[in-house]
């Protein structure tokens, strides 16, 4: 059994910058700091609709509906609730989904942005325009 410093050192080496337990948590923490809008909010069933709007997960796997879009020529957006302006919402750019996107055991979708990677709930509306 190790002793109490023992741990704090294996610890340490474990969480170091750019391990994989770090680089995870830090994607979680930049996804809950944006926030972006899901698809049981408001805003989204309309976009949904007229069909300016799929799912992350459509966007991570490459999917039908995603391709239909990058094919158009459109760049795709996380839309983030304006808290200035109730019940609007801005943008915020992807930059390219992750080359394992979706996490197997949690179903997270990992994306670019600006800010770094994040990991976000497989259901976030992703807009294009």
């Amino acid at each position: 059994m190790p002793s109490q410093s023992q741990r704090r050192a294996i610890g340490k080496t474990t969480y170091a910058s750019g391990s994989p337990i770090r680089s995870r948590n830090e994607a979680l923490k930049l996804a809950k700091a944006i926030s972006p809008l899901g698809c049981e909010d408001s805003l989204c069933a309309g976009l949904l609709a007229a069909g300016k709007a799929t799912k992350l997960i459509d966007y991570c796997t490459n999917g039908p509906e995603s391709e239909i879009q990058v094919s158009a020529g459109r760049e795709p957006f996380l839309l983030v609730e304006d808290m200035l302006n109730p019940g609007s919402a801005i943008t915020v750019p992807i930059f390219d989904a992750k080359v394992d996107a979706v996490e197997k055991n949690s179903g997270l979708c990992g994306v670019t942005l600006g800010q770094g990677d994040a990991l976000f709930k497989s259901d976030v509306l992703v807009y294009w325009r």
